[in-house]
């Protein structure tokens, strides 16, 4: 039972919270997560601060299988504030597998895990291609889906947009 002392929530006795998780709970913690602040600083700090609980070491399995078996579209819902964008963020590091102070993104994050055969499913991931991009930005546009990813993806390879082209 939680007992309130202090301000603190207390497990039984003495014991805080805070004494039971590694962390350091006079850091800022940023309340939402932004897909687009892709600085090195940012990324290493996020991963620090992803508690992997059993439940969520379980998404990551069912997400690294299903891209294994090279099906197409995963669709991700929850309330907010539920760790979407935290979990998207980490999945796509992941898949981008970029060096964060050295490290590769796959070897910090696989120090964080238990779970043998998510180990296993990470490791043996091949990189990717990701393109990721706010789709807010293109609300009130005429574009059409298709054309938004096409677009996206001739700007992460280096090229102009298709409006650009002139096509």
């Amino acid at each position: 039972t939680f007992e309130r002392e202090k301000n603190n929530f207390q497990l039984g006795g003495n014991m805080l919270i805070k004494d039971i998780l590694e962390y350091n709970f006079d850091n800022d913690y940023k309340s939402i997560i932004k897909l687009s602040d892709d600085s090195e600083e940012s990324i290493y700090n996020e991963l620090n601060e992803y508690i992997i609980t059993d439940n969520i070491e379980k998404n990551f399995l069912s997400v690294f299988d299903f891209i294994k078996s090279s099906k197409s579209g995963i669709w991700l819902s929850g309330h907010f504030g539920s760790g979407k964008s935290f979990f998207t963020k980490i999945v796509i590091n992941l898949l981008k597998n970029k060096k964060i102070k050295g490290f590769n993104y796959k070897n910090l994050f696989l120090q964080s895990i238990k779970n043998k055969q998510l180990e296993n499913l990470i490791e043996n991931s091949q990189e990717y291609l990701v393109i990721d991009f706010d789709l807010s930005l293109y609300a009130g546009s005429n574009k059409c889906l298709k054309n938004i990813l096409f677009d996206e993806f001739l700007k992460k390879i280096g090229y102009s947009s298709v409006d650009n082209l002139g096509w």
